[in-house]
């Protein structure tokens, strides 16, 4: 790389370094924040109801389902553990 090629190139990195760097300071400046005023103009809105995901019985199949399924794979690991062998 010539001498000149090495210059353009340090002085491309100074300008995008001192652009994160105003890209940087401006991101941390603070905002002037609107007071609000001492009386609320507009009702509070009320929260939505979430519709239930799940009935208690499909709860409860789900529960069941879940134990049988852990039920299953701790058999198995089981007869793996006494399927093994050590070799020495």
């Amino acid at each position: 790389m010539t001498a000149e090629g090495k210059a353009r190139l340090v002085a491309a990195l100074k300008r995008r370094w001192a652009a994160k760097k105003r890209a940087a300071k401006k991101a941390t400046a603070v905002a002037p924040v609107e007071v609000a005023p001492a009386f609320a103009t507009t009702p509070a809105a009320t929260p939505v109801k979430r519709k239930p995901r799940f009935t208690p019985e499909g709860r409860k199949r789900l529960a069941e389902a879940m134990k049988r399924r852990w039920a299953v794979k701790r058999a198995g690991s089981a007869v793996k553990k006494a399927g093994r062998k050590k070799t020495a």
